[in-house]
């Protein structure tokens, strides 16, 4: 048989993969509980992606006592090219039980962790990666990244200095940094993190883009000249970062025609890089909208009313929703200046669980949601409470900021029928100019061409307007215009809403 494997094995390493694959058939015909060679098949069909094969293999190589870690991780990203992410989790656990040093794994181990929304135990593999793999600056990276989807800028700081301490010449590092700094107010500390980045790679579009929105970028002549002098000459796909960013020092100029020439030009060459129909999303809101109001109308109207927010065994949500650049973000500042109230940001988690358990239902997202039965529902409702958990601090209540949580308000009110939603309106006019000057990280379809956004945010208004006609104490209007200019007011309601008291000694200290 020794042999004969290491036949197979010469032939495999060649890429004679047919010719391996019946010399370890023949081994295993002759020897069905030889586990080795079950395994050393299951890598030659990885090798050719047919991950189902893989699975099968794996598991005859386990059922013949080959228990080793590569076993338990080919089966383990097996199962999640397959999409079975709980199998594909036990599997990655087992190898890495068995062999805790590999960090490839480790990685993979932790992105299907991040891809799950567990973020808890995400958090608690990259702590152990981190203190494992201390010279390994990826999973300071990755510690990185995780503090900023969790909100937490001081120990995203942290991580990505610490891995620059051990890749200083990397870019991307460099932009993290830069763009956490920024948040963090750390005008100084972002500028002097993008010039860096720049050194290392001054061919980037992205970064300039966001160097152009410091104030010290827009005062630099050398600065100016390159980032409008590009503008002039390329109008590639990808140079549409440049475009808005030449518009940022237009407009700060105060050369109004020249600056929104550059928007549109921005505009237009992200607008031509998929396909997208603004009508289909005004359907589905209709169709969501009919939908809503007949499920709800066969509820007793004494259930919809729910008073004031009650303490669960976690922070009760405070949804933040509606057109996004509609002052989501100022809004959540001063409502967490509340001891009584944790930041929770942009927690991408409640949408990715709806849409999951509708895609594995069979369902169209949005229009359908509330064909959802009562145990996707259950299960929505503690994972994403997991979610909260781990982002609260010390508040009964914690704000989730995602703009486009209020296509799953129908599902909200199904989940949490006592969380205040609040709508961030602004007036539609400054809604879109803002969308249409903004580059956005992740993709906004609608963002992009002046009527789509207008019509969508049109859509999105009217959708809003029959949440609050139905659940009058459950979603309330929060307008830009009034939050700015009368902020004291606006926030007592909203704490009255919440049974909260709005007084000075119920405020964090303003930092």
């Amino acid at each position: 048989m020794g042999e004969q494997r290491q036949r197979a094995l010469q032939l495999h390493q060649s890429g004679a993969l047919k010719e391996a694959e019946k010399c370890y058939r023949a081994i295993l015909d002759a020897h069905p509980e030889d586990g080795e060679t079950w395994h050393l098949l299951a890598v030659l069909y990885g090798e050719q992606e047919l991950h189902q094969q893989v699975v099968d293999c794996c598991r005859r190589a386990l059922q013949a006592g080959y228990r080793k870690s590569s076993v338990f991780a080919n089966l383990g990203l097996a199962h999640r090219q397959l999409g079975d992410a709980n199998a594909a989790r036990d599997a990655l656990q087992q190898s890495l039980s068995l062999h805790a040093a590999d960090a490839e794994l480790t990685l993979e181990y932790l992105a299907l962790l991040k891809e799950e929304g567990d973020e808890r135990a995400a958090l608690h593999c990259v702590g152990e990666a981190c203190a494992r793999f201390t010279q390994d600056e990826r999973m300071h990276t990755e510690m990185g990244r995780l503090a900023v989807s969790l909100n937490d800028g001081q120990l995203a700081e942290e991580s990505f200095r610490h891995a620059l301490r051990l890749q200083p010449a990397s870019f991307e590092l460099w932009l993290n940094l830069g763009s956490i700094l920024l948040l963090r107010g750390d005008m100084p500390g972002a500028e002097y993190a993008y010039r860096r980045a720049l050194e290392i790679n001054g061919k980037s579009p992205e970064a300039w883009w966001f160097f152009s929105q410091l104030a010290s970028a827009k005062a630099d002549t050398k600065v100016r000249d390159t980032i409008l002098k590009w503008a002039a000459r390329d109008h590639s796909f990808s140079s549409a970062p440049i475009h808005f960013a030449a518009a940022v020092i237009l407009d700060e100029e105060e050369q109004t025609d020249a600056a929104f020439q550059a928007w549109s030009q921005g505009n237009l060459l992200v607008r031509s890089g998929y396909r997208y129909r603004i009508e289909n999303d005004v359907a589905d809101f209709q169709q969501l909208t009919s939908a809503m109001l007949d499920f709800y109308s066969t509820v007793d109207p004494s259930t919809q009313r729910t008073g004031h927010a009650t303490q669960t065994d976690g922070p009760v949500p405070i949804f933040i929703a509606g057109m996004p650049r509609s002052g989501s973000t100022l809004l959540e500042q001063q409502l967490t200046r509340h001891f009584n109230i944790d930041a929770g940001g942009e927690n991408v988690w409640l949408q990715r669980y709806v849409v999951r358990a509708m895609n594995r239902s069979g369902l169209s997202y949005p229009s359908k949601q509330l064909e959802l039965d009562d145990q996707e529902i259950a299960e929505i409702r503690s994972r994403y409470g997991e979610t909260l958990s781990i982002r609260a601090r010390q508040g009964r209540f914690i704000t989730d900021k995602l703009p486009g949580n209020f296509a799953c308000i129908p599902t909200i009110r199904r989940l949490f029928p006592s969380a205040l939603i609040l709508h961030a309106r602004r007036d539609e006019m400054e809604t879109c100019w803002s969308c249409y000057r903004h580059l956005f990280s992740a993709r906004q379809s609608f963002a992009y061409d002046l009527d789509e956004l207008g019509r969508y945010c049109s859509a999105v208004h009217q959708f809003m307007d029959h949440c609050h006609a139905l659940w009058p104490d459950r979603v309330m209007n929060v307008h830009y215009e009034m939050l700015i200019e009368q902020p004291g007011q606006t926030l007592q309601s909203i704490a009255e809403r919440l049974g909260l008291s709005w007084l000075p000694d119920s405020l964090a200290p303003a930092s």
